[in-house]
């Protein structure tokens, strides 16, 4: 027979196990990257960019938002992911900041014809996180390929948040990318107006 203490032991192991079968139940909160309107430009002389690639760590093409800790291990996140897939989400809100900087015309593979980039553009990122203070932190690489050059650059953008919910790092994170996207959208201004002057 089991003593009164056993049974009380037993019932405690049923009661933890049944909380942790209903938290178990509880689908993550989803949450979406803001992006900037569209922007509609038409013209002969605007520019026209080709994004021929887009590429997150590993980690971060996960739905679960990764967070970065301080020994540098990665924590995924057991009650928030990503409404969107990550590659995706991040590449249609770089894509419209993009636009929005350069006031011209970006484009993904595959392409119509008769779009004639100007430039194309490569992205990688070795570094994209939630870090513990709920910053957003991207680092990277960026590739401008033009006719008559090519070089790559490195950048890292980190934005606080303005408190520690989710929804404020994913502002945080549109915030990290809009300042990406201006130190590409100035480099290609850059390149174009050194083109006008040596014609």
């Amino acid at each position: 027979m089991m003593s009164r203490s056993g049974v009380h032991t037993l019932l405690f192991i049923l009661v933890v196990a049944s909380m942790s079968g209903c938290n178990s139940g509880v689908a993550p909160a989803k949450y979406i990257l803001p992006v900037p309107p569209v922007v509609v430009v038409r013209g002969q002389d605007i520019q026209r960019v080709l994004l021929t690639r887009l590429q997150l760590p590993s980690y971060a093409r996960n739905a679960a938002i990764s967070t970065l800790q301080s020994n540098l291990s990665v924590l995924e996140s057991q009650d928030a992911e990503w409404a969107v897939p990550p590659t995706e989400a991040v590449t249609t809100a770089l894509v419209r900041h993009l636009e929005t900087t350069i006031e011209g015309e970006i484009r993904l593979r595959p392409i119509a014809r008769s779009f004639q980039p100007h430039a194309r553009v490569a992205v990688t990122f070795d570094v994209f996180a939630r870090l513990p203070s709920n910053a957003a932190l991207v680092e990277g690489q960026y590739t401008v390929d033009r006719e008559e050059n090519s070089y790559s650059k490195r950048f890292s953008f980190e934005v606080s948040a303005a408190d520690r919910d989710m929804t404020s790092y994913m502002r945080a994170t549109s915030m990290a990318l809009s300042m990406l996207a201006d130190a590409i959208g100035a480099d290609l201004s850059k390149q174009v107006g050194e083109g006008d002057e040596d014609r």
